[in-house]
């Protein structure tokens, strides 16, 4: 992917004491300043940008110096460039106060999952509800005890040959995130490919758990978006039994 430098003079650090107000590039950049236009206009123009429409090369993506100069915008007057340029990086910073704040919770999850389940060697949590607190210790079981079903997909032959636009969901590794599921490029394969693979349909609460790659270990709980899809090889369903374990 070739992305642009913008250059201006704000930095948010420093060397020495001094601010940079230049700094090189390597060869996936490209710098260039822009004549009656605001920079932080110009990186919202490139944000609706299709660049891949200007893609010219056969395998990895990539722009030339000379297909992005021909690339034609509209471009107002710079007293409503500033105007557009203030409202939305008003939002990109509303959006970065929001990052942290999920980071933050993120953190504080953590540390409570920490002392809501005992460390290893050990059978009674460092924390628990009030009305648990006097309870018997946990016990440990094999997972297979406990489910119904754990067993991994398979991918139609032809791979992404056979994916559609509609059908039956077919969920891949990219589509399960850390508790939750990933369906932006969520693909379709058809009834007839659905039909070889009915070991492999997806039921209400099934826990989606990614076995390889460097996402292996995320899991999400199936919702109604892909209930009676299918799974790849790279992802595993675990099916409880809802009375001795909760997905």
């Amino acid at each position: 992917m070739v992305c642009w430098c913008i250059g201006y003079e704000e930095s948010s650090s420093t060397q020495n004491g001094i601010e940079p107000k230049f700094w090189t590039v390597d060869t996936l950049f490209y710098t260039h300043s822009f004549r009656q236009c605001l920079p932080k206009f110009i990186y919202a123009i490139f944000q609706n940008i299709d660049w891949l429409k200007h893609n010219e090369a056969g395998g990895v993506p990539s722009l030339s110096k000379t297909i992005i100069e021909k690339i034609q915008t509209a471009v107002p007057d710079i007293v409503e460039q500033q105007k557009i340029a203030d409202c939305l990086s008003s939002l990109d910073e509303l959006i970065a106060a929001q990052v942290r704040k999920v980071e933050a919770l993120k953190t504080h999850k953590k540390g409570l999952m920490q002392q809501l389940f005992p460390i290893e060697g050990e059978t009674q949590p460092r924390l628990r509800f009030p009305e648990f607190r006097d309870g018997a210790d946990w016990f440990e079981c094999e997972l297979g005890a406990k489910a119904i079903k754990v067993g991994s997909g398979i991918t139609p032959t032809g791979g992404d040959k056979n994916y559609k636009l509609a059908g039956r969901p077919f969920v891949r590794s990219q589509n399960v995130g850390w508790g939750t599921l990933l369906l932006d490029d969520v693909v379709y394969i058809d009834a007839k490919t659905h039909s070889t693979f009915d070991s492999t349909e997806i039921k209400q609460h099934d826990v989606l758990l990614n076995i390889t790659g460097a996402s292996i270990g995320r899991s999400a709980v199936a919702d109604a978006r892909i209930i009676g899809g299918n799974v790849n090889q790279h992802v595993c369903i675990i099916r409880t039994r809802p009375s001795d374990l909760d997905p």
